[in-house]
């Protein structure tokens, strides 16, 4: 992976296939929607401003999340809201609006 693909805000063909293998379902605890048919998102967000500060697209920034759970993640997210923290071997961990991990 060359730093500039890291930079774009669409993964690579190669780089949404080994996330969907690596991730088979929705990240979002106990849904089980195939990752075939769900979105990429980066884990920290992407700066579509500067990108090289943040938000790179590679595997260890992106996850599968079904339209719903990103829908939630992206405008239910922040201090008082869902919190996600993607660890090296690719394990989410969540944390809900009431502070259960």
């Amino acid at each position: 992976m060359t730093e500039e693909r890291a930079h774009r805000y669409q993964p690579t063909p190669a780089v949404a296939r080994w996330v969907r293998y690596r991730d088979l379902t929705c990240r979002f605890p106990f849904c089980d929607r195939k990752a075939t048919i769900c979105d990429l998102d980066h884990t920290t967000p992407f700066n579509h401003e500067d990108p090289a500060t943040g938000g790179l697209t590679v595997p260890s920034d992106l996850a599968a999340y079904c339209r719903q759970h990103h829908r939630l993640k992206t405008f239910l997210s922040g201090l008082d809201g869902w919190q996600d923290e993607q660890l090296a071997d690719g394990t989410i961990v969540w944390i809900s609006p009431t502070g259960r991990v």
